[in-house]
């Protein structure tokens, strides 16, 4: 794995160039945008390209598109929605099952809502709950954030030749076909990476590869770009890191920070759905933290930039410490690592600061061979007067 002190020596004869797994191109970058010898310049989206190990795959990439980003909405204002409390206490959940899922926002939150008690007012207190609650909490960020993901559609084939795997889906009388690319070491039940455009941390030889163009099944080219891909082609479902409210706060107390309001006007990443609550994030009954914790207690490693003002530095931090609660009220904190640190650009990975975590990471739970450690909280960020036992005050209780 190279480090960043090898990223420095190929900087001392190629000053202009940008290093291993370094930005080098996109909108609003103005460093360098050829890479050190051995990597080449991978267009990731139109807002990011990394210096990725090897040549380009049937030559150069295309450039980003030279569009502009759309600016956001124009500000508007909401009133939370009001909301009647129960007159009497909530049933307890019934082992075995799930109560209804909520038709409603519920009552609107000062600081970051919990995880641990269904919108019905009852307690999350086993870990058959736990599963319930994540129901809940997944109807709920489809329906107000994401959109609502489809059911299985009626047909999956696939087909493998070279090291490209072919998927063929059918539903409902229409039909797709997309690929993916696999590299993988010799030998057989090999844990892999599934990569989004290209790999862009390192990947050790024992470990495949799995490189799926996002773009091609739902594109992400700017707001003119929604309902666009294979993905659309098969289905149109109905519409519906960070933190929203601290991001929000953030905002509040001056800091350059992109908040709800804003990225909703650049991409397509969120459902038509939650422009509705761009100036309200605090009316919806939930927030980033429980969007990590639907896959708690199975494991999860954040990297994040304290450098990086615009990427919500407090948001993140915040965001991921109340999530981290989750686990720990499983009892796998060794499952949840985040890492925040500085001194690279954008999304670049600093390999000399994070390269041992992520290894720990991937001995441990893809290569199953142990070492290192992967209960990891830390940051290289002051953020000052942000409390996160003020933004996440529930107790933690002990699942079983």
């Amino acid at each position: 794995m190279k480090t960043l002190a090898t990223a420095l020596l190929f900087a001392a004869s190629a000053a202009a160039q940008a290093g291993p797994w370094a930005q080098c191109g996109g909108q609003g970058h103005t460093g360098a945008t050829t890479c050190v010898s051995g990597h080449y310049c991978s267009v990731i989206n139109a807002w990011y390209s990394q210096c990725l190990p090897g040549t380009a795959p049937g030559g150069p990439p295309p450039p980003p598109p030279t569009t502009p980003v759309p600016p956001p909405p124009p500000v508007t204002t909401a009133s939370p929605p009001t909301t009647t409390p129960p007159t009497a206490p909530p049933p307890p959940v019934t082992p075995g099952t799930c109560p209804a899922l909520p038709s409603g926002l519920g009552p609107a939150n000062a600081n970051l809502p919990n995880p641990f008690v269904f919108q019905n007012g009852a307690a999350v207190t086993t870990k058959a709950d736990w599963a319930c609650r994540q129901r809940e909490i997944s109807a709920q960020i489809q329906t107000y954030e994401l959109g609502t993901l489809p059911g299985k559609p009626q047909s999956v084939t696939g087909s493998y030749s070279g090291n490209r795997l072919t998927i063929n889906v059918s539903d409902q009388g229409r039909s797709i076909s997309f690929a993916v690319t696999i590299n993988k070491p010799s030998g057989t039940n090999v844990p892999a990476i599934i990569a989004y455009g290209a790999a862009s941390i390192p990947v050790p030889a024992g470990v495949a590869t799995i490189t799926y163009n996002n773009d091609e099944v739902a594109q992400q080219q700017g707001g003119s770009s929604r309902g666009r891909g294979k993905f659309y082609d098969l289905s149109r479902p109905p519409a519906g890191s960070a933190c929203w409210c601290i991001a929000e706060w953030q905002k509040q107390n001056g800091q350059n920070v992109q908040p709800a309001l804003q990225i909703v006007g650049e991409n397509v990443w969120l459902g038509p759905a939650f422009n509705t609550y761009t100036s309200n994030v605090r009316a919806l009954p939930f927030d980033h933290h429980m969007l990590a914790g639907l896959v708690a207690p199975r494991a999860l490693y954040v990297m994040e930039n304290s450098d990086m003002e615009w990427l919500g530095w407090t948001a993140t931090y915040g965001c991921m410490g109340a999530a981290r609660k989750q686990w720990e009220a499983l009892g796998a904190l060794d499952n949840f690592g985040y890492s925040q640190v500085g001194g690279n650009s954008h999304c670049s990975f600093p390999a000399a600061k994070q390269g041992s975590e992520l290894t720990a990471f991937i001995n441990k739970f893809l290569l199953q061979s142990g070492g290192g450690t992967t209960s990891i909280f830390r940051t290289e960020k002051n953020h000052g007067s942000f409390n996160l036992n003020t933004w996440a005050s529930w107790s933690v209780p002990t699942l079983t």
